[in-house]
């Protein structure tokens, strides 16, 4: 759309719609069916997670996750982006159980590695969990995954 910025060494998967006004940093990667918002501002190096949707006017120097949905400075996630998966025939019973490990990713009560330790243990495993998983775990700049605040919040 109009004014979108893809700066140097970036690489869009297929499927990626960015709205006007958004901004790609030098070496981002933004995967499959992922949606940027306009006027949303991603820092060099940062990735966009499969099926993600930010919405505009946000802007991020760390890694949103596949399939989650946030807004804001940084766009915290605040649930899955459940439109695009039932839009790409993700089954109900696969995005129960991802919604299951995005809360525990999401959760105040653990860090992201106790986070991981229990959806393996608890959550019956599926591609669409695997893939933020490996997401996470091969992140670089870090996952969005709480809002500073909430740490600030819990005494942390």
């Amino acid at each position: 759309m109009v004014g979108t910025h893809v700066a140097h060494n970036c690489v869009l998967g297929d499927q990626v719609i960015m709205a006007n006004l958004a901004t790609l940093g030098g070496h981002c990667h933004v995967d499959f069916g992922a949606w940027l918002g306009g006027m949303s501002v991603f820092h060099q190096n940062c990735r966009v997670g499969e099926m993600a949707i930010v919405s505009g006017f946000s802007a991020t120097r760390q890694d949103i996750l596949p399939y989650s949905k946030g807004e804001g400075r940084p766009p915290v996630p605040s649930g899955l982006n459940v439109v695009a998966l039932r839009r790409r025939g993700v089954d109900k019973d696969v995005r129960l159980h991802m919604n299951e490990a995005f809360k525990l990713l999401i959760s105040p009560d653990f860090n992201t590695t106790q986070a991981i330790e229990k959806i393996k243990s608890d959550i019956p495993m599926n591609e669409y969990i695997e893939k933020m998983i490996n997401f996470i775990e091969t992140s670089k700049r870090g996952v969005l995954l709480k809002s500073h605040k909430s740490a600030e919040a819990s005494g942390l």
